[in-house]
């Protein structure tokens, strides 16, 4: 369906409260490349809590390159982009799809898609966020 796509994972640590930080599909998130989470089109996706669309054509002036093409797609033709809120409302990550392939404009159909996803991808990120500190702490026993 898409040409690429990239989740994102929001550090929770106090020192590190409202940063992005990209998943290298190798080593998991990497944590290495970090920006402000009110920036471009993800962050826009963030702040106002929706998934948002660019369509092909389409030109607006908050398109971040670094972070809204983290595939580094050679165009940016259309990205979708949500944020993943868990069931208690912390925002656990972002997913972004860019370039749809088929059809290439983002349909009505692909972003109620989306919006039936969400809920279940962010309580995966919250489950894996919870396995990994009872994972740490029997390993520092």
């Amino acid at each position: 369906m898409n040409e690429a796509s990239n989740l994102f994972r929001i550090n929770h640590l106090p020192e590190e409260e409202g940063l992005v930080s990209t998943y290298d599909a190798n080593r998991g998130f990497a944590g290495i490349v970090r920006f402000p989470k009110h920036i471009g089109l993800t962050g826009e996706a963030i702040c106002k809590r929706k998934i948002i669309v660019l369509q092909p054509g389409e030109r607006v002036t908050n398109l971040s390159s670094e972070l809204d093409n983290m595939v580094g797609a050679a165009s940016l033709e259309s990205l979708m982009v949500a944020p993943c809120y868990d069931s208690d409302g912390v925002l656990r990550g972002a997913i972004q799809f860019v370039n749809k392939t088929e059809n290439l404009s983002i349909t009505e159909v692909d972003v109620k898609e989306l919006t039936a996803l969400l809920p279940t991808l962010a309580e995966i990120f919250r489950t894996a966020d919870k396995t990994r500190v009872i994972y740490n702490s029997m390993v520092n026993m």
